[in-house]
């Protein structure tokens, strides 16, 4: 069978979604990882759907465990803990913050009056309970009123409701709970756990479930000195009477789910109903997992930076994951093929800016330690040349360090020049001549890429960035360094009014843009007079990009944007979060932004027209079709096996990319042709 994907579109489409860009960096798509690389913090089942959180205010949904979406981000706050509950879900997080959605797409935040910490949410007697830190309760009757209340004076790390009862922890080291039927009165009740010789016992957790409330209760001396400590569950229907049962393990998380209590640490699951218990498997590369749900027939484990698994019995494991994971510094275009650099792994190819692979030809150092690559730094492209530079300082002989050169015509096929430099080098730009940057000023130059001289640079600061335009080079870096040069032979050093370490420059929209920490924003049109321009935020900026009348710039957890270079939007609640951005470019019409944990985005093109991409399922299930980029919010998927005759298949309406259909008819059709179209 063959089945072929077109970008087809109606004239009606093309209209209707290019009637202006102004859009386009309100959505944003993942290239790299799958599904993405933020670190969720928790995750529930409800209405449907899986619903995780975590750092930075994000939250993905999936209606299997195996597709998620995108991500959005209505809190910039990282949320510890989301359940559904009273027919809704409810997510809390750091600085008091707290949102609500009756979906899991469509999020309100709540106003609570507190700026504490909130780790925990519970619902039970008509009311959610909220925990956090030094004592902190924060308690609502429909998740959008909230009082506020006190346990104590310790951190709630969680709770949990059952049987009439909210329960919280005492202070660490003690075993002992917190107990409310309301949320504002607490009383404390004992477990009676053993002492075993002089050391004492740590309660971890206490989750509800059948019926029973389960408590996992450790020694702590044994803890604190990495032994798996001896580790016992204890159950009580009413909170007060509790009886010991079998061991455990000390856990990362206690939940319960499909009928059981499951215990999580280091790789191994505790299955329990708190009579009998059992030990599993857990995923050989899941070492911290933060939490597991279930729903829709289907387990789903998470992990940090994106790491996902899913199985139907808790036993049996599959990555729900892929791609690189160690932090992306920068992603160039040649045509329609994108390359990306990874730290100290290959270099990245991608025809389409989909799928990275790395190349069999990347550069590989000899080091004590054995063979190594590089850590690339930047990269760059002529038309002609690439050009990437670098430079090492670990599993080299005698510790030394060196700054390196790599030229290619093709992005496949490098060949090592000779720097003349023994710093690593850091940023590289083309003009009449090439320059590259480094550390300790380091500074060198080549007409042809194929020779490098070393320059004085008049400066020892290290150099961070460096860029061409309007007839002049200008590099930047530590301490507010500024130097320019009309040849790239000869450098003068400029006055920039600072000395806030400068991370990136650029020549955009007619002009140098020098930017850094605390938010610093300078320009200036030849690289000897500088102007400051307020950003809004005192965040770290590490790059900047334009592209078809908007600039974008991003930095450490944030982006913002200007369609003048001067009045700037933080738009960092519509990206999906990436800890730490280091470089942003805009290639083929789309904005591209790079980062910690393998973080590749892209956000929707100028152009306003949709992409086709698909796969066949497993099992000759059939054929998935994937909309990539520029998702009309209704649209309708036709089918056609001679590109005359096209008859609708499926009416979609849009909730979050990426927008997928399963085709199982796909085998009927000896040949098929695809296309979408506005209804």
């Amino acid at each position: 069978m063959k089945k072929t994907v077109l970008g087809t579109l109606c004239v009606a489409l093309l209209f209707s979604t290019v009637s202006g860009f102004a859009d386009i960096l309100d959505s944003w798509h993942w290239r790299n990882p799958a599904p993405f690389s933020d670190t969720m913090q928790n995750l529930c089942f409800g209405n449907g759907r899986f619903v995780a959180v975590g750092s930075g205010g994000v939250i993905h949904t999936s209606s299997d465990g195996l597709l998620w979406d995108e991500g959005q981000r209505p809190v910039l706050f990282t949320l510890n803990r989301v359940i559904y509950a009273n027919g809704q879900f409810v997510a809390v997080g750091n600085q008091g913050t707290i949102v609500t959605s009756t979906n899991g797409v469509n999020w309100s935040q709540q106003t609570t009056g507190t700026t504490n910490d909130l780790l925990a949410v519970a619902y039970g007697n008509g009311r959610y309970v909220a925990a956090g830190t030094a004592g902190r309760v924060a308690i609502s009757t429909d998740g959008t009123a909230w009082s506020l209340a006190s346990a104590g004076t310790s951190d709630l790390n969680w709770i949990t409701f059952g049987n009439g009862l909210f329960m919280l922890p005492t202070p660490a080291l003690a075993t002992a709970v917190l107990v409310s039927s309301t949320g504002q009165i607490w009383a404390t009740q004992n477990i009676p756990a053993p002492i075993t010789g002089t050391n004492p016992h740590q309660l971890f957790q206490v989750e509800f479930g059948n019926g029973i409330f389960l408590a996992v209760i450790a020694d702590e001396i044994y803890y604190q000195q990495a032994f798996r400590p001896t580790t016992h569950l204890y159950q009580s229907a009413d909170g007060t009477n509790w009886i010991q049962g079998g061991q455990a393990i000390s856990p990362n998380f206690l939940t319960f789910a499909n009928g059981l209590f499951y215990d999580y640490a280091s790789q191994v699951i505790c299955a329990t109903n708190a009579i009998n218990y059992g030990w599993l498997t857990a995923p050989s590369d899941a070492s911290n997992a933060k939490y597991m749900a279930y729903g829709n027939g289907r387990y789903v484990l998470i992990e940090n930076n994106g790491k996902c698994w899913n199985s139907t019995n808790a036993i049996n494991w599959t990555a729900s994951y892929s791609g690189m994971r160690s932090d992306v510094f920068q992603i160039i275009a040649s045509g329609n093929a994108y390359v990306a650099l990874e730290s100290s792994q290959p270099i990245q190819l991608s025809a389409d800016g989909l799928n990275f692979a790395a190349i069999n030809n990347s550069p590989v150092f000899a080091g004590d330690m054995g063979p190594f690559y590089g850590i690339f730094n930047a990269i760059a492209f002529d038309g002609t040349n690439f050009v990437a530079v670098g430079g090492a300082g670990r599993r080299l002989p005698l510790g030394t360090t060196f700054g390196f050169v790599y030229t290619s015509t093709n992005a496949t096929d490098w060949i090592p020049r000779t720097s003349n430099t023994t710093q690593p080098l850091t940023a590289i730009c083309s003009g009449p001549r090439w320059v590259a940057v480094g550390k300790n000023g380091a500074l060198i130059s080549s007409p042809t890429t194929l020779a490098w001289t070393l320059r004085a640079s008049g400066t020892a600061n290290h150099l961070n960035s460096v860029a061409f335009g309007n007839g002049y080079y200008v590099a930047v870096g530590n301490g507010g360094t500024i130097i320019s040069s009309p040849d790239g032979a000869t450098w003068d050093v400029q006055y920039a009014g600072t000395v806030s370490n400068l991370a990136c420059v650029r020549y955009v929209g007619g002009q140098f843009y020098a930017l850094g920490e605390g938010g610093i924003i300078l320009t200036s049109a030849d690289g000897s007079m500088w102007s400051s321009v307020a950003s809004g935020t005192t965040t770290t900026l590490t790059s900047i990009a334009y592209g078809d009348g908007r600039f974008v710039i991003c930095g450490n957890g944030v982006v913002l944007a200007s369609t003048n270079g001067a009045n700037w939007q933080d738009i960092s609640t519509k990206v999906p979060n990436v800890p730490y951005a280091s470089s942003v470019a805009f290639l083929n019409r789309s904005f591209w932004i790079t980062g910690s944990s393998g973080s590749i985005l892209q956000s929707d093109s100028t152009d306003g027209i949709p992409r086709l991409s698909g796969t066949a399922l497993a099992g000759g299930g059939g054929f998935r079709l994937k909309i990539p980029l520029n998702v009309p919010p209704q649209y309708r998927i036709q089918v056609s096996t001679n590109f005359v005759s096209w008859q609708d298949v499926v009416c979609l309406t849009n909730g979050l990319p990426p927008a997928c259909w399963d085709d199982t008819n796909a085998l009927k059709s000896p040949l098929g042709f695809y296309r979408i179209a506005v209804p």
